[in-house]
Formats: C-alpha cells, sequence, structure tokens
C-alpha cells in the first residue's frame, strides 16, 4: 500500500451495494455541482474533476496528519463549505463493485507527488479527474474515524462530517500541485 493509498483510506463500513453500467465519463462533474445534485446521484458512478487538498489545519487534530479533501479547481467556489466533498477508498466492505476498483491508478499520485520534492506534504495539492460513487449523507468519513483502535483515535481530524462524499475508483489523470 502506497503512502496515498493510506491517505484515502479509512476503516472498513458497509454501505448497501450500487449498480454502475457505465465506466466511460459522459460527463465530468464539478465539487459544487455534485454537492447540489449529490441526493439524486446518491449511489451513482460519477466523474469528477477537482482539487484534492489536505484538510485545513484548523480541521486537523494532529499536524502530522494527511486526510485529503476534493474541492473544486476555481479557487472563487473554494470558501464555500457545501463545496468540500469527503473522499474515501474503496474497500470490498462496501458493497461497491470489486472490478470498478483501480488502484493501480494512484500510481499517477505517487508519480506527481515525486516531482514535489522540497514541498511539504501539507502543501502539496492534485488537480485531479478520477471516477467515484457518490454517497450523500451516509457519514463514512465520520463512521471510520470512529471506528479508529484507541491508539489512533487522537489523530483523527476534527472534521468529519460531510454531507456528500466519494469513494474513489480509479483515477484518470493527475497533476501535482507544487508549493514551495
Amino acid at each position: 500500500m502506497t503512502h496515498w493509498q493510506f491517505v484515502f483510506s479509512l476503516a472498513s463500513l458497509f454501505v448497501p451495494a450500487v449498480s454502475t453500467a457505465a465506466t466511460d465519463c459522459v460527463r465530468i462533474w464539478s465539487p459544487a455541482e455534485l454537492a447540489k445534485e449529490a441526493k439524486r446521484l446518491d449511489g451513482q458512478l460519477v466523474c469528477v474533476r477537482a482539487l484534492l487538498r489536505p484538510l485545513p489545519i484548523r480541521d486537523r487534530s494532529s499536524a502530522s496528519l494527511f486526510v485529503y479533501e476534493a474541492v473544486p479547481v476555481d479557487v472563487k467556489q473554494h470558501p464555500l463549505d457545501m463545496n468540500r466533498l469527503g473522499l474515501v477508498d474503496w474497500d470490498e466492505e462496501l458493497g461497491i463493485d470489486g472490478s470498478l476498483h483501480r488502484p493501480e491508478s494512484y500510481d499517477l499520485i505517487d508519480g506527481e507527488a515525486r516531482k514535489c520534492p522540497g514541498t511539504p506534504k501539507d502543501e502539496l495539492s492534485f488537480e485531479a479527474e478520477f471516477r467515484g460513487i457518490v454517497e450523500y449523507r451516509k457519514g463514512l468519513t465520520e463512521r471510520a474515524y470512529k471506528s479508529l483502535p484507541p491508539s489512533l483515535a487522537p489523530e483523527a481530524p476534527r472534521r468529519t462530517h460531510y454531507g456528500t462524499e466519494l469513494v474513489i475508483l480509479e483515477f484518470l489523470k493527475v497533476t501535482g500541485i507544487c508549493r514551495r
């Protein structure tokens, strides 16, 4: 398991199975669009273009914790709290077809991270297009952190509640954003 898979991985949770027929991206959604349409899209496979960034420091319990969230690429939409989407890595216990998951696509994240050797982890973001399943008001992130073993519980981020979350299945395009 690579560092980035660990960052996006959370404890195993059960979510009802979803049906997905299409694997091609007919439409690329922004986080703002998904937040507005999440109830209608709940359980559906979507393609998303977003900025994957570490949680802001104020939302972390530890400066060494690197949990990512998806926000709009358009910086004008960043301040809107509703445009922040939680990210959860695929897990078989989520009830989502395993054939949709492409763990090798995390190599795109690793490759882009290597292009930013001097960038601190808490400043490394990624502009990404990826496929995922929309989860509306399921509290996956929140429940995952509540299920951490007691030794890791203090590492849970302060922000764990998202109205809309995405179960990441496959990264399609990734560009690292090196800030120095």
